[in-house]
């Protein structure tokens, strides 16, 4: 056979560069800082709150904001159950079950602006996920934007 198939030294930069920006993907996934990696989560405002989130502390708190939210108009519906972030595991929700709202707003005071914006935005998310923004979800929502503010 011929060396027809073998490939051509414009083929194998190709390749090393496919390989290079994979490389630095993964490397990206698992190093890069979470405030960095915030930036580029463009689905989902609740992962994107959770990435800026520093402390366990943190993520608990919002845990327990978030469940509220979803409880908020007094139903759990399963688009609201699907909004919430799959690193919200069964962990994080019993501490956040034990956890009480005056320490969870202690908490969340303490983040920075950045943080408590993507807070309220995951919130707001939740709140409209399914389709339905009644009052006692809008009277929840007032509330807890003035206690984090």
């Amino acid at each position: 056979m011929d060396d027809n198939f073998a490939p051509d030294t414009t083929q194998l930069l190709l390749m090393a560069a496919a390989l290079i920006v994979l490389f630095t993907l993964i490397v990206w996934r698992n190093f890069a800082p979470r405030w960095m990696r915030s930036k580029l989560v463009f689905d989902s405002e609740v992962k994107r709150a959770w990435l800026l989130l520093e402390t366990e502390d943190e993520k608990i708190a919002f845990t327990h904001i978030v469940l509220d939210a979803v409880k908020s108009d007094g139903k759990i519906s399963a688009d609201e159950a699907e909004a919430i972030y799959e690193e919200m595991n069964l962990d994080y929700k019993h501490k956040a079950a034990e956890m009480t709202s005056e320490k969870m707003f202690e908490i969340l005071h303490e983040c920075n602006n950045d943080q408590k914006a993507a807070i309220v935005s995951a919130l707001r998310e939740l709140l409209i996920a399914d389709g339905k923004y009644d009052e006692n979800e809008k009277a929840w929502f007032e509330e807890v934007k003035s206690k984090l503010a």
